[in-house]
């Protein structure tokens, strides 16, 4: 019998794409807490009248390609890997740790990765190459639980592949409770759960090349960044923010340790329709829906600014 816990996932940008690259560093491979390996194979029936009274006179595969979905907590050195696979670009700056990695919307596709996990399944591992991510999602819920991220990526058909390797890292996750919000310019420590949500157009493309496999994953716009927050509001301050369609900025600073922290802003954040007063719990809940926006500053409708050890070309 295999134990999930010896099972692991690595990711690693491709420097070609659709070319395995290898995860070999501490950044390089996540903590997971669910991982999901699909695999995709699209079902071509063949339903003509034949003179039989069965529909289905028969079955070939069509294309296929693969799916991977990982659930785990927020950590100072992987997390990079999925925001530049959600945005694009990113830009490592500084000379020593903390590197301040800065990673905002890409002006073209974006970046292919390869993908492996070893499940004890296949020997050695399984790998899903020119993967690109259709959407990454992070959350916290209230009074418990961490920080935890989900992400899904569509690549080709998982293939076997040398098993590398693994090292993680050692730093603290993040938690919560680390979070600092400025909302308007002004701090805001009334928001007890949130959810962020980063969708992709992403699909397979087929190709002529007398194989089931598609020729390529396309990454399109991003179709939205959509937050889901509940605040304890002692005024109008966050129903305002929506009835006036103020669209202020939002800055979500979680500080892990003193010089390693992660920095979610969105500079013009719009309250959406949903966004309401509850009264079903015990204190009055202002349960907002709202969408970040392309604006300047972000250079996107959201920046992500993550401080850690690793310097440029890490990621």
């Amino acid at each position: 019998m295999i134990q999930t816990f010896q099972s692991f996932w690595g990711i690693k940008r491709e420097t070609t794409v659709g070319t395995y690259n290898a995860p070999a560093l501490a950044q390089d491979f996540m903590f997971v807490t669910l991982g999901l390996l699909e695999f995709l194979i699209e079902d071509n029936v063949d339903e003509s009248y034949q003179g039989i009274a069965a529909k289905e006179a028969g079955f070939y595969p069509g294309w296929r390609y693969g799916r991977v979905t990982i659930e785990g907590p927020v950590s100072q050195l992987p997390m990079p890997h999925l925001w530049r696979a959600a945005l694009g670009n990113i830009a490592t700056t500084g000379a020593g740790d903390p590197f301040t990695q800065t990673i905002t919307a890409r002006t073209a596709q974006g970046p292919s990765y390869t993908l492996v996990n070893f499940d004890g399944t296949q020997a050695p591992a399984w790998s899903v190459q020119n993967a690109r991510l259709q959407s990454l999602e992070v959350r916290y819920v209230e009074n418990k639980g961490m920080f935890t991220y989900k992400a899904v990526f569509l690549g080709k058909y998982p293939v076997s592949q040398t098993k590398p390797s693994s090292t993680f890292d050692t730093a603290p996750q993040y938690v919560p409770y680390e979070n600092a919000l400025t909302l308007g310019g002004s701090a805001n420590g009334k928001m007890v759960a949130m959810t962020l949500k980063i969708d992709n157009e992403c699909e397979p493309v087929p190709g002529s090349t007398g194989t089931q496999d598609v020729n390529d994953i396309s990454q399109g716009r991003i179709t939205t960044v959509a937050l889901d927050a509940i605040f304890a509001p002692i005024d109008l301050t966050e129903l305002n923010f929506f009835l006036n369609n103020s669209q202020p900025v939002f800055s979500a600073l979680f500080t892990n340790t003193a010089s390693h922290t992660l920095t979610l802003q969105m500079s013009k954040l719009a309250f959406a329709n949903g966004t309401r007063v509850t009264q079903d719990k015990p204190y009055i809940r202002a349960a907002v829906k709202a969408k970040g926006i392309q604006n300047a500053t972000d250079t996107g409708p959201i920046k992500v600014i993550h401080l850690n050890s690793i310097a440029a070309g890490g990621y």
